[in-house]
């Protein structure tokens, strides 16, 4: 009898060791970032990431890359003496708090390659020194994140984003207005992942490719701060470690030897022939080129593409592309309108199954152009294909101003129809233009035509992803294609705090203590038999 006991007793240890051991197996296997979904419970779902960034992710785990953040955080200096220094200090803090949760989604997503390190200078000074000289990091840099990729058989890299400057959008007071009623910064979004997801893929791409603007056919091209130039957009590709610099055909029309890809912005005139032959070669030797043309009010200012669309077999509009918008009132059913000043801004459709354009159709982003222009195609250049990128609804037209006057009707005597404004050309590689003996040699060249201004400053925060990706595809730097989107869907449940400390209390005793009610149960049942 009593070895039987003894028996029933070492019978109920061993089952209730087997039921733990399930269920850490079972917590393990939840644990692992490719069976794991992460549900955002924080308030307005903050933590959430897009598929893009999870994606990134898998790949850093496939390609065997750790991944560092390093967290430089100085402690607050001083008192909050007044309103304006109590908001900066809010801000600061709230944009930690942000970035330590968002930093939680990564290293869930990522695994054991992913790590995340607060340097404290009181709680370990030789560490934190030691991590700042490694990054170049001063005290008077401020809150300021790291990132660190570690490929295998590669040099370690990093970026250093800031968290005010690159993480957070801060809306600074009118100091010009001392008598407005908002004299205090505002937090208007936090926009962690685009940036950190951005310089995680800017670092797993080596080289810094050339990227060249060719001066001498764009009079009115700026690098400013105003709308109309393109400050925002040459800042973007040097953040992404393009090399821009401007080629002057004037002087040379040779493209220039380092050059991996050429930019032309609003060009106001074709260009001429020494231009097109050295830009038509370097294509036929595996060349990139983006053209981005755009309207303009003097009908000079108009280039049609000239020689160069000859032997691409594309033609560009002279006159402006004008779309119907729809009645959204809701007293006319949804009926298109015309005769309102918003017909020039076509919002375009998009090619779902082109690199260039496949995150934008998946976001569903919307996309709009201002002074678009028809593209068509003319003739069948051999070895050209071409793919249409941006096309514009059924209800365009061509506009034409008489006597100079703007008209946005819709013309009565034109049938209404689509246009293409944007355009992806292929040219296949001539052998026999590139060096001899030339190592693994390209079989195509390439050039992305859009023909609507939408990489200006005033653009670019709005459709700067359609720009950067033209000139990514275009480098073949494919792993920075889709920095962000926004059309995701956050998984998420609305769960109150004391429903979370219920569900923690209930994983820490309750299933312990479920194990032991049941082995008991299983103890009595045997003992009465």
């Amino acid at each position: 009898m009593k070895w039987k006991s003894l028996g029933l007793w070492v019978n109920l240890l061993v089952g209730g060791a087997l039921a733990l051991a399930i269920w850490v197996l079972m917590a393990w296997v939840a644990s692992r970032p490719a069976l794991r979904t992460l549900v955002d419970l924080t308030p307005q779902q903050s933590s959430s990431v897009d598929a893009i960034t999870i994606d990134l992710l898998k790949e850093l785990r496939g390609r065997q890359a750790d991944l560092e953040f390093h967290q430089f955080y100085p402690p607050f200096e001083g008192q909050a003496a007044d309103a304006l220094k109590a908001q900066e200090f809010r801000i600061r803090s709230r944009l930690r708090e942000l970035t330590k949760l968002l930093l939680l989604s990564y290293q869930a997503l990522g695994g054991d390659q992913v790590k995340v390190i607060e340097h404290d200078l009181y709680g370990d000074p030789q560490k934190t020194r030691e991590a700042a000289q490694r990054f170049d990091y001063r005290d008077s840099a401020g809150d300021v994140l790291v990132v660190a990729v570690r490929v295998p058989g590669k040099e370690p890299r990093f970026r250093k984003l800031s968290l005010p400057l690159d993480l957070g959008r801060i809306e600074m007071p009118n100091t010009a207005a001392p008598m407005a009623k908002n004299q205090l910064p505002v937090l208007k979004a936090f926009v962690g992942e685009v940036q950190i997801s951005s310089a995680i893929k800017s670092l797993l791409v080596e080289g810094t490719p050339a990227v060249y603007v060719l001066m001498g056919f764009s009079p009115q091209l700026s690098d400013g701060a105003t709308g109309g130039s393109y400050g925002m957009l040459f800042g973007a590709l040097q953040k992404l470690g393009f090399d821009v610099k401007r080629w002057d055909a004037s002087k040379d029309a040779a493209v220039p030897a380092d050059a991996a890809l050429v930019v032309a912005l609003e060009p106001v005139r074709d260009f001429n022939d020494k231009v097109t032959e050295s830009l038509h070669t370097w294509v036929k030797r595996g060349g990139r080129v983006f053209v981005n043309y755009a309207w303009n009010e003097l009908d000079d200012w108009n280039p049609t593409g000239g020689k160069f669309g000859q032997l691409l077999g594309y033609e560009v509009g002279a006159r402006p592309v004008f779309h119907k918008i729809r009645d959204t009132s809701g007293k006319t059913g949804g009926r298109w309108l015309d005769n309102d000043p918003a017909v020039k801004r076509p919002e375009l459709g998009v090619n779902p199954g082109h690199p260039i354009t496949r995150r934008l159709a998946q976001s569903r982003t919307g996309l709009e152009v201002r002074h678009a222009r028809a593209i068509r195609e003319i003739g069948s250049p051999a070895g050209v294909r071409r793919d249409v990128l941006l096309v514009t609804g059924d209800q365009g037209w061509q506009a034409a101003f008489p006597e100079g006057q703007q008209d946005y009707r819709a013309p009565l005597n034109v049938k209404l129809a689509s246009f293409d404004v944007g355009m992806a050309i292929e040219v296949d590689v001539d052998p026999a233009l590139l060096p001899p003996d030339t190592p693994n040699p390209p079989k195509t060249g390439h050039v992305v035509l859009v023909a609507g201004q939408f990489c200006t400053n005033e653009g670019m925060p709005y459709y700067g992803d359609l720009a950067l990706n033209i000139c990514n595809w275009l480098t073949e730097r494919k792993v920075l294609l889709d920095l962000k989107s926004s059309g995701y869907e956050a998984k998420y449940l609305q769960v109150q705090p004391p429903q979370i400390d219920r569900i923690g209390f209930f994983l820490v005793y309750g299933v312990p203590g479920l194990f032991l009610l049941l082995g008991g149960v299983v103890l009595y049942l045997r003992r009465r038999q």
